[in-house]
């Protein structure tokens, strides 16, 4: 969707939530597929009216394994979680690098309770460790300091 458009139709929507109702903004498919498709142009967008992706409490997507597997692929995503720590920029709480290890640990951790759809969280695990190793990479190339719990 064109960004200008989608800004429209958000702004529209804020304007006329009297007329047309609150929209359910956690978890929202529209998060998730930006998340999932890595466009950080939409998730900031979507991100600056409220949207977010949060834990899994929805009790139709708890049984639904599938879901839950697009719905932690799609918070584990780096694109995703920048775009949260940019918004934030609380270090302590968003921390990317951060971030990845723990969802990473958590994909391999659902990946050995959850045999059925080990390959997909170990692929998460997998994209988790990479962009976490490149950032690391990146930051001493730079000359910025590692925190030793990242060393």
């Amino acid at each position: 969707m064109n960004y200008f458009l989608l800004k429209a139709l958000l702004q529209w929507h804020e304007d006329s939530i009297d007329v047309v109702g609150q929209t359910v903004k956690l978890n929202a498919d529209c998060m998730i597929h930006a998340s999932l498709e890595d466009d950080r142009e939409r998730l900031a967008l979507l991100y600056s009216y409220g949207y977010r992706l949060g834990t899994d409490t929805d009790r139709r997507i708890n049984k639904d394994y599938l879901k839950r597997i697009k719905l932690f692929k799609a918070r584990a995503s780096p694109v995703y979680k920048s775009v949260v720590f940019e918004n934030s920029k609380d270090i302590y709480k968003d921390d990317p690098l951060k971030k990845c290890f723990e969802y990473a640990r958590q994909a391999r951790i659902n990946a050995a309770k959850i045999q059925d759809f080990t390959k997909e969280y170990m692929d998460i695990a997998k994209n988790c460790e990479e962009f976490a190793k490149g950032e690391k990479k990146l930051c001493l190339k730079k000359g910025f300091p590692i925190p030793k719990q990242f060393i």
